[in-house]
């Protein structure tokens, strides 16, 4: 749990609690941010409005892909027919100068006459085959895993990337797999596997000691919303509030369902071992730590589950 001070107060204390390894880490995080923030970085580029169509490239996926691998900066390209050039870049400073770069590079290319989509483009560079795949949309964050770990050990042992659909994506089950055709191979292998595994429903329970069922089934079973979204749409049930029972079933992917009960019991053994810590951040830096709508807060307390 992250508590920050009043909007009316003066106090520059944030309170955290949690595991205290978690909180510990919690605060390494939002001290970090705190860093960031005075790191950031805007600059503006020059780039020919008429070619800012094709370096967004089809549904944005260029682009995107620019802004991942340059630690998420965030690239704004001026409204379509408004004529402007600017296009402007905005983050961390060295990644700015990263994303920079790359926008130049690829302007160049176009500028130059390169008779080539911008995903071509991209496929060309990388000496790239792809390979499609689908899997259930509520696999899809399993299968990616907590802050990306699960596809970056298939993109370390195979050397392909794997491209998940974006929100606005019509087909929601389609995965891309790109890269030499060798390393697409092995990375469509791995995946097909895992996949094959979630479409395999068993049922399992565990025991949770009734004082802390109302932590999972509270704002609406909000935390069970979250592990069903996080462990391929497993479902989890609770007894019914009043009973004694502490038999908890689950039901699902075998893998899943393995992984939720993990989860289950490390929140039980977080509940068990809650510290409060302290942590003094500058109160104008309050608003950016937090982010839009809370979404930095809400992130480092799902990353370390913390309060």
């Amino acid at each position: 749990k992250i508590d920050l001070p009043a909007e009316n107060s003066n106090s520059e204390t944030i309170i955290i609690t949690g595991k205290r390894a978690n909180c510990e880490a919690a605060r390494s995080r939002i001290l970090s941010i705190q860093k960031d923030l005075a790191n950031i970085a805007e600059v503006e580029v020059s780039i020919p409005a008429k070619l800012h169509n094709s370096l967004i490239g089809t549904k944005g996926r260029l682009i995107r892909s620019i802004m991942e691998e340059c630690g998420g900066v965030h690239i704004h390209f001026p409204v379509e027919g408004s004529g402007s050039d600017t296009v402007v870049i905005r983050g961390p400073s060295s990644d700015v100068e990263k994303a920079k770069k790359q926008l130049l590079h690829l302007a160049e290319e176009k500028a130059c006459g390169v008779r080539l989509t911008q995903w071509d483009w991209f496929l060309q560079q990388t000496k790239s085959f792809t390979v499609d795949i689908r899997a259930k949309p509520e696999y899809h964050k399993f299968l990616i895993g907590k802050g990306g770990g699960k596809i970056r050990k298939v993109r370390d042992s195979t050397g392909a990337r794997v491209i998940f659909p974006a929100a606005e994506d019509k087909d929601q089950d389609l995965i891309t797999i790109i890269g030499k055709e060798d390393a697409v191979r092995e990375a469509q292998k791995e995946l097909e596997a895992l996949i094959q595994n979630l479409d395999n429903v068993v049922e399992d329970s565990m025991l949770v000691d009734p004082k802390h069922h109302r932590h999972f089934v509270i704002r609406r079973g909000q935390v069970l919303r979250e592990i069903a979204e996080e462990y391929g749409g497993v479902m989890v049930s609770f007894p019914r509030s009043g009973t004694q029972s502490d038999k908890v079933t689950l039901k699902g992917a075998k893998d899943c369902v393995e992984a939720a009960k993990k989860r289950i019991q490390e929140i039980i053994e977080d509940l068990e071992a809650q510290v409060t810590l302290e942590c003094a951040i500058p109160q104008k830096f309050h608003r950016s730590v937090m982010g839009p709508k809370g979404s930095r807060i809400q992130q480092i307390t799902r990353d370390f589950s913390v309060q």
